[in-house]
């Protein structure tokens, strides 16, 4: 009888154990998830607002560029080849540019941030 009350309690134990590391899993999935969401909401805004500031000053440089030479095409032809030369040079350097942004990544993953 002693023994039945004994596996009954370590089973106890052992369900509450289970439910508690449960929890703790969850709360820090959750806690991760949370972070790298509200990272990546936050780099998509700074994303965007950059992408219409590169735009706009892209118009701008085009036009301007096009008054001094009195050419309407050939300022936008000069903003084109200078974001050609930098296509090219992220597809040389590619392995330099994408390696901060995994490990970045890796880190919040990992939740070394903090």
């Amino acid at each position: 009888m002693e023994e039945q009350t004994k596996i009954e309690e370590l089973s106890d134990k052992l369900k509450s154990y289970i439910d508690t590391r449960y929890d703790l899993i969850v709360l820090n999935t959750s806690d991760k998830v949370s972070i790298i969401g509200s990272q990546f909401i936050a780099y998509l805004i700074i994303g965007i607002l950059s992408l219409l500031f590169i735009v706009l000053f892209s118009i701008a440089l085009s036009l301007y560029i096009s008054s001094v030479y009195g050419s309407s095409f050939i300022g936008f032809f000069a903003v084109g080849g200078i974001y050609l030369v930098l296509t090219i040079l992220l597809i040389v350097f590619k392995k330099q540019v994408t390696n901060p942004f995994r490990n970045m990544i890796i880190r919040a993953v990992l939740n070394e941030t903090r």
